[in-house]
């Protein structure tokens, strides 16, 4: 009988024995893997495989908090040996990374996105001693999301090296009703689901996060509509009539103090107003005792611009002076009631300018965030180190919002004058700018750039604002980023070959130049349209090159799709095929859209949309396909032309 022996007992550490047993069991193909808990003993290294802290082995570093950051020790010879970690989480990475050494890949969510050898134990060797690059490696939910597939995205996250994840809102209400309600799509009914349902489902995520040891994001968004009784679900407009009581702590713009857009999460309050600093706060401590379970809570305001209140208290200090007041205020009641809660305060609309009055805040309680929300995704941070950039004058309700990649990254740096505390950066790669990019590659490279440059920044890592579905025609970026904020030394190009010769076997090359060559005809920039100006006749001209790379790679997919009996294999060869098809389509509707042509552009548009609602049931896991109409449909005004 082969041991496993932990010296620790929390669910994490658990889980770590279980999941190096089970995946030594199919590597070995061999059940004689027992699991046993004792006190450390150093000889236990030498009767089987050891899981311990890294303390228990004599190795400390100093400069690392061993709560948040995570370092691995693993010697391992002819099967036997040691996997040590910071903390619990970072001894579930080390059985990852030590079963990455030996030969497996973990590819994309789900057991047919992993790649797993084949040899005994006593061939078993591997050695790595190594501290993440980067602290804040992680995702925020977004999109149309079943628990299922969020449950998959989160035990694939340790196995890529991440330790993150971020729930938004006071539960994941809105990213669940997507999927449950099946939104857009005529060929699914909607099933059943309600409040009380998103609530457990938003808790039993938690836990099971938890249970990873992942750190715990919560809320953001709803703080400022719930703490006055408006409950903040999602962005959908709601006519809602205020009380007096409710009408007195809202915003007041051109002298009117009213919901937003009839949109609660929109809504500013009168942050001036000491009955709606407590009201706020108080909110805040009261869900922070409540949810022991979150690490981190972020204080998020408004969910929109240019409407912040205007009354002549509010007026006397910036919208940031007003913000990290209330910090502060916060600060103060989690330290009275001993609550160990960080609080995440973010650069986002107004509050890229930094306050000009209050500029002390508590290092050991807050992180910053930057959000660079309307940043190119054509342009990577290290392609503007060079640029200098002065902040423009900050007009309330009258700013525009940054486009060029050194105005945030001005802004970011105004910011870390008054502040040189933990950060992370809370990017948008996978949120929508990737369906800009069939290819997947382009974002991925932008990524590999952007994360090599965080260090540059001052910045301690990314959680990505993403559509938990992001794995079509594979998971490359998001294996690039997790992968390269583990280990920010790591070369894209390395990266990509290992993935994608795991992923497709033999013909992977061929694979690297379909995708690569599909990237240099796809204009992320003109998805985001920032200026609404569609009318782009050289984007269409680049699109014409993709029916003569993907009819030169069709062979390379037949001859491919039913050569593996391996699922993993064949399953990323049966996604490409799709990928073909979906590819095609949709240079022929941005062609049309780019010359100007709008009623050809909504003829292929609705093409498309048949193609992937017929298709979503293939596709579940790996797409998101009603973010992906709907973004189109939202950003770019495609409309489905439906026969009557």
């Amino acid at each position: 009988m082969n041991k496993i022996i932990r010296t620790q007992n929390s669910p994490t550490a658990v889980y770590a024995s279980q999941e190096l047993a089970k995946y030594l069991t199919k590597i070995t193909q061999n059940n004689d893997f027992s699991i046993h808990s004792k006190a450390y003993d150093e000889s236990d290294k030498e009767n089987g495989i050891l899981l311990c802290r890294l303390s228990e082995i004599g190795i400390n570093i100093p400069t690392i908090d061993n709560k948040l950051d995570d370092s691995t020790y693993i010697s391992i010879k002819n099967g036997r040996g040691v996997i040590a970690g910071s903390n619990d989480r970072a001894i579930l990475i080390g059985v990852y990374r030590f079963l990455t050494i030996i030969g497996c890949r973990f590819l994309r969510p789900g057991e047919d996105g992993e790649f797993l050898i084949r040899i005994p134990l006593y061939e078993m060797h591997a050695f790595e001693e190594h501290t993440a690059s980067l602290r804040h490696r992680g995702i925020c939910i977004e999109g149309a999301v079943s628990y299922e597939n969020l449950i998959e995205v989160l035990d694939w996250l340790p196995k890529i090296g991440a330790n993150s994840y971020f729930a938004q809102f006071p539960t994941s209400y809105t990213f669940f009703n997507q999927w449950y309600s099946h939104l857009k799509n005529p060929y699914v009914k909607p099933e059943y689901y309600d409040k009380e349902i998103a609530a457990q489902m938003t808790h039993d995520a938690a836990m099971h996060a938890k249970k990873l040891g992942l750190i715990y994001h919560a809320v953001g968004h709803g703080w400022t509509c719930g703490c006055i009784g408006i409950e903040g679900l999602n962005w959908d407009p709601e006519k809602i009539k205020l009380t007096p009581e409710q009408e007195s702590c809202v915003a007041q713009i051109n002298g009117e103090r009213v919901l937003y857009g009839d949109i609660a999460v929109d809504t500013n309050l009168c942050y001036s107003s000491e009955k709606v600093q407590n009201l706020l706060t108080d909110y805040i401590v009261k869900y922070a005792k409540e949810h022991p379970e979150a690490d981190y809570l972020h204080l998020w305001i408004a969910d929109n611009c240019n409407n912040h209140c205007e009354c002549e208290n509010c007026a006397q200090m910036t919208p940031s002076d007003w913000y990290v007041n209330i910090l502060t205020i916060l600060d103060k009641k989690l330290e009275k009631e001993n609550l160990p809660v960080k609080i995440v305060f973010l650069l986002y609309f107004e509050l890229l300018w930094p306050p000009e009055k209050n500029i002390h805040i508590n290092k050991d309680r807050f992180t910053l965030m930057f959000a660079p929300f309307t940043r190119t995704f054509e342009q990577a941070y290290c392609e503007c180190k060079d640029t200098e950039y002065k902040l423009p004058e900050f007009v309330r309700n009258n700013i525009t919002l940054p486009k060029k990649t050194e105005e945030y990254i001005a802004h970011l740096k105004a910011w870390q004058k008054i502040f040189d505390g933990d950060s992370f950066d809370y990017d948008y790669y996978l949120c929508k700018a990737h369906y800009g990019d069939p290819s997947y590659y382009r974002i991925a490279s932008l990524i590999s750039r952007d994360v090599k440059y965080m260090k540059e920044m001052g910045i301690n890592g990314i959680i990505d604002c993403q559509v938990i579905r992001a794995a079509f025609p594979n998971g490359l970026p998001m294996y690039v980023l997790m992968q390269t904020m583990w280990d920010d030394t790591l070369e894209f190009d390395d990266i990509v070959n290992d993935y994608l010769s795991h992923c497709y076997g033999e013909d992977w090359r061929q694979c690297k130049k379909y995708l690569s060559s599909l990237a240099e005809c796809f204009d992320v920039e003109y998805f985001q349209v920032p200026t609404k100006d569609f009318l782009k006749p050289e984007y269409a001209q680049k699109l014409s090159r993709v029916e003569e790379i993907v009819s030169e790679f069709e062979p390379v997919v037949q001859a491919n799709i039913s050569r593996y009996t391996n699922k993993t294999l064949a399953l990323s060869w049966d996604y490409m095929q799709y990928h073909l098809t979906y590819c095609r389509l949709f240079a022929k509707f941005m062609s049309a859209k780019s010359v100007g042509d709008d009623v050809e552009a909504n003829i292929y548009w609705t093409e498309f949309f048949e193609f992937v609602f017929k298709n979503e049931p293939a596709l579940q896991r790996v797409l998101d396909v009603y973010y992906l109409t709907h973004q189109f449909e939202y950003f770019m005004k495609f409309r489905r032309i439906i026969d009557k």
